[in-house]
């Protein structure tokens, strides 16, 4: 047996369940022998507890997590992390129905055509 380490690959983010996905990070697990999504996140740390989450709903052991005792209150990312801010939705009004010209001709109304 080799006493070597194995090497993780050049584009590891360097958490259990991450990858990056353009300019953001996708977290994943695999259940049995599916491959579970769990979303795509801002960064690697959300991604990375995103994992732990679904991890621990799994019943993995503590070993396979990337932060077993949670988050550090000390991480500079914590209260981002942990208190985020909402986003509010857009609510757009429908557009006003306009009348179009097909609308006004099929209409009962008169129009005065010449003859």
């Amino acid at each position: 047996m080799s006493s070597q380490k194995r090497k993780l690959a050049s584009t590891t983010i360097g958490y259990r369940g991450v990858q990056k996905s353009g300019k953001r990070f996708m977290s994943s697990i695999f259940v049995g022998r599916k491959l579970k999504y769990l979303g795509t996140y801002d960064n690697a740390k959300e991604a990375a507890l995103a994992f732990d989450h679904a991890a621990t709903q799994q019943k993995l052991p503590s070993s396979k997590l990337n932060y077993p005792n949670g988050l550090p209150i000390d991480d500079e990312d914590y209260d981002k992390i942990m208190n985020p801010i909402k986003k509010k939705k857009l609510h757009l009004t429908p557009p006003k129905k306009q009348h179009s010209l097909l609308t006004m001709l099929s209409s009962n109304t008169n129009f005065p055509f010449p003859d």
